[in-house]
């Protein structure tokens, strides 16, 4: 078994959901007030490793010219991490992968601005360096106690967050393909997003709009779900149907990935008519905010 070794794992926040589904639908409505439903949502969250890739082009460099089973390792666990996060970001610019020829100064490609000059060469966001551990510089190919420095530079990333370090520790095994490739969908684990189940309130109103609106949320149709909330509020002039209308609008834009004009929405609900799920609501999109300062 493979796993990584770090220190700095970075809080994990809230991010666009993939799959929503109703938990339950029978509830029964007031035909003058908007009523609450509670829908089941999955939500996406950074890795496990506190990295986020999403939106972000990544490239993989890799040492080449190290000897047969030890290139076949390497290449094939490059090309393994390269797909299984290409799969878990499809928003994202394919990963492209290089190599470099392997001298005594690779180690010093480390070095900050040596990785900056990667990043800018190789036009990406987010650089992962394979480096080649002592060990395998000594006795070449091993098939146990196999290990493996990673650097990863963020260029989004500011002040010490933008580099950090890992260890890849396990066994390789007498098969480098095969175990470059298991490797690769061991290590991606940590890199891709989590996923978290939990419920959102949306109102509804014992009508088509409303309930039409409810429905394309319930279906993972929020972009839909908000057009028609707009316009429903366009027309609304009484001031509770008004606040949870801009409440739904704040919660589809915080689903959507944008948990700043959700912000603006439940700023204005609160004004409007301020009710608990708006506060809640409000406390949840500071936090969510704040986290990426």
């Amino acid at each position: 078994m493979f796993h990584l070794l770090n220190d700095d794992i970075a809080d994990m926040d809230m991010k666009t959901q993939v799959k929503i589904f109703m938990a339950a639908f029978a509830l029964v409505m007031a035909a003058c007030s908007p009523t609450i439903y509670g829908i089941q949502v999955d939500t996406r969250q950074p890795s496990a490793s506190g990295l986020d890739l999403t939106g972000k082009s990544v490239a993989i460099v890799y040492p080449g010219g190290l000897g047969e089973k030890e290139d076949a390792l390497i290449r094939s666990f490059a090309e393994s991490l390269s797909k299984q996060l290409d799969a878990s970001y499809p928003e994202s610019d394919s990963v492209e992968v290089y190599t470099l020829p392997y001298t005594t100064d690779y180690l010093k490609i480390t070095q900050p601005d040596s990785l900056v000059n990667l990043v800018m060469d190789s036009n990406c966001d987010v650089l992962f360096l394979f480096g080649r551990a002592p060990a395998f510089a000594v006795d070449g190919y091993r098939e146990t106690d196999f290990r493996m420095p990673v650097t990863i530079y963020d260029a989004m990333a500011g002040g010490n967050d933008a580099m950090r370090t890992f260890n890849i520790v396990g066994n390789a095994g007498p098969e480098p393909e095969k175990s470059g490739d298991y490797i690769g969908r061991k290590v991606s684990e940590s890199f891709v997003p989590q996923w978290k189940t939990e419920m959102v309130d949306i109102y509804a109103l014992d009508n088509e709009d409303w309930i039409g609106a409810l429905y394309d949320a319930a279906d993972c149709r929020w972009a839909t779900a908000v057009e028609k909330w707009t316009s429903i509020l366009s027309s609304e002039n009484d001031l509770l149907k008004r606040a949870c209308l801009e409440y739904n609008l704040a919660v589809g834009c915080m689903l959507l990935g944008r948990p700043d004009l959700a912000q603006d929405w439940v700023e204005l609900s609160l004004r409007e008519n301020p009710t608990d799920e708006a506060k809640a609501l409000s406390a949840k999109l500071k936090t969510i905010l704040k986290s990426k300062e």
